[in-house]
């Protein structure tokens, strides 16, 4: 990578407080990148022909209750690897075990709130719906106000956030790590753009507009190998916006990608653009209406774009009719208004919405989120509330002005130990000899001691800490042995070894030491 990305800005890095690798990126925990190592491959895994032939040789209840344990945002690779697999996941039997299992995989919602103060100021919650606990405000103190108002996405348990807000134009890039709380800078766009659509398609962040028409209008980033690519063009089908709308560049107020495109939507008519990333061509679309929706209230499941406006409700654009439908038999609170946030809960859509009646006496509003259940028939999309309840209070003068879905720490953490198979190419869960998985989970460090393996992790029950608010950490020595063509492990011994103060029970590194 060249230079000129790396260079700190007068006010950029010393005024963030970014820290960084040699490569430019943060050098996160040795935890993090076990269950980063997890998280891809689970795709891995299911990808391989032995793995999916082994699998599929399986009794069918025995097959579904394996696929009940895998986490439901995996349910588009699992279709992807056999035909049987396919029907499997479209399944109510999956469903029903799933359910039967009362699974929780909830992502954390990540809510950007803005006052209506003048200034506007910008802040941020967590809401935890596995547990229903709302997080501390302003969980990323070192961001600017303005950061918080530009585009932004998530990937796994990152957030980009990408050019500038209102009035100032930016090439800038930056990832926030949520396991970690490291903050970096990316390489930088080629163009500087201001409110660009951002959207995530096929693990790229693709972004478009912001900026006049004469310079680059998609730019497409890949988070693995830090490097941007200009996206493709046609000449027969260019973007194009009415002039009198480019004053300030070509603003596209909310982004989603369904089926291989992406969708750039703005507040204007005639402005709502379809980009095909595949050949870059382009055509118009519209909106049901241009004043009734918000940024926030759009979001992709399963492929179907939803939208919620104030006037009709929660509706979903029929991509062949090019015509917006909307949402049969769903009834939400009728008190809702814009603005809301959306997510994609693992196909299930998570409503965040404010309850703004009775707020005259206290200086607090309710925040709500209704799960809502969406099933499609051959002509329409039919939603059911399946629980709605309050997840927290913010102050009265916040309004919704963001919301993403995030990994949780939780999830990653409750995966267990892994080791890499270097001739299939996956990952691989550590077991016991006789194959049961080891009681090791929510690891906090590991290094090898005299040919073991050496664990460290906090007692299973943080509920458990005693008044000098102090937590335990174990230590398990584990011997590895080859079995066949797999790696097993032995718990040969574990105690308590150290008492630390609960605040900083995280460990950093783990190092082996001579006497």
């Amino acid at each position: 990578m060249g230079s000129s990305w790396r260079r700190k800005r007068e006010l950029g890095d010393s005024e963030l407080g970014l820290r960084r690798s040699k490569r430019g990126r943060v050098v996160t925990r040795e935890t993090r990148t076990v269950a980063l190592g997890v998280g891809t491959g689970v795709g891995n895994a299911l990808s391989a022909d032995q793995s999916s032939l082994m699998l599929s040789s399986l009794p069918k209840d025995v097959l579904l209750n394996c696929l009940a344990r895998v986490p439901k945002r995996y349910d588009p690779i699992l279709a992807r690897v056999s035909i049987s697999f396919r029907s499997l996941v479209l399944s109510p039997e999956l469903a029903k075990m799933r359910s039967l299992m009362g699974t929780k995989d909830y992502p954390l919602l990540n809510v950007w709130f803005k006052t209506e103060t003048i200034p506007e100021e910008f802040h941020w919650f967590t809401f935890n719906l596995n547990v229903m606990k709302t997080g501390d405000e302003s969980s990323i103190p070192f961001l600017s106000q303005r950061t918080l108002y530009f585009s932004s996405v998530s990937i796994g348990s990152k957030i980009y956030f990408i050019g500038g807000s209102m009035y100032h134009s930016s090439p800038e890039l930056l990832e926030f790590d949520s396991l970690s709380s490291e903050l970096c800078m990316c390489p930088s766009m080629r163009v500087a753009r201001m409110l660009p659509g951002v959207a995530v398609l096929d693990g790229k962040i693709y972004v478009m507009g912001g900026c006049p028409k004469d310079q680059i209008q998609v730019e497409v980033f890949e988070p693995k190998t830090q490097t941007w690519e200009v996206g493709p063009l046609s000449s027969q089908g260019g973007i194009q916006y009415r002039e009198r709308f480019m004053e300030h560049g070509a603003i596209v107020a909310e982004a989603v990608a369904a089926d291989g495109k992406v969708y750039g939507m703005t507040y204007r008519e005639g402005c709502h653009i379809i980009y095909n990333a595949k050949d870059g061509t382009c055509e118009t679309f519209e909106m049901a209406n241009e004043d009734t929706w918000r940024r926030g209230g759009v979001c992709v499941i399963a492929n179907v774009i939803y939208a919620y406006y104030s006037n009709f409700g929660l509706m979903w654009y029929d991509s062949k009719e090019k015509v917006w439908r909307v949402v049969q038999g769903l009834k939400l609170d009728e008190s809702i208004d814009i603005p809301v946030g959306m997510v994609d809960c693992n196909g299930q859509l998570a409503f965040l919405w404010e309850d703004c009646s009775n707020i005259s006496d206290t200086t607090k509003k309710k925040i709500w989120c209704t799960m809502v259940v969406l099933e499609r028939s051959v002509l329409a999309i039919h939603g059911k509330v399946e629980w709605s309840d309050t997840v927290g209070c913010v102050p009265r003068d916040y309004s919704i002005c963001r919301c993403l879905g995030l990994m949780s720490i939780d999830w990653f953490l409750s995966i267990g130990l892994l080791w890499f198979d270097t001739k299939l190419n996956v990952w691989r869960r550590l077991v016991s000899r006789d194959g049961k998985q080891l009681s090791l989970l929510r690891v906090q460090a590991m290094g090898e001691y005299e040919g073991k393996l050496a664990v460290f992790k906090p007692l299973d029950n943080l509920d458990q800490i005693n008044e000098t608010k102090s937590v335990n950490v174990s230590m398990f020595l584990v011997t590895l042995d080859m079995v066949g063509e797999k790696i097993c492990g032995t718990i040969e011994w574990s105690g308590v070894v150290a008492t630390i103060p609960y605040s900083s029970y995280w460990c950093l590194h783990c190092l082996a030491v001579s006497d």
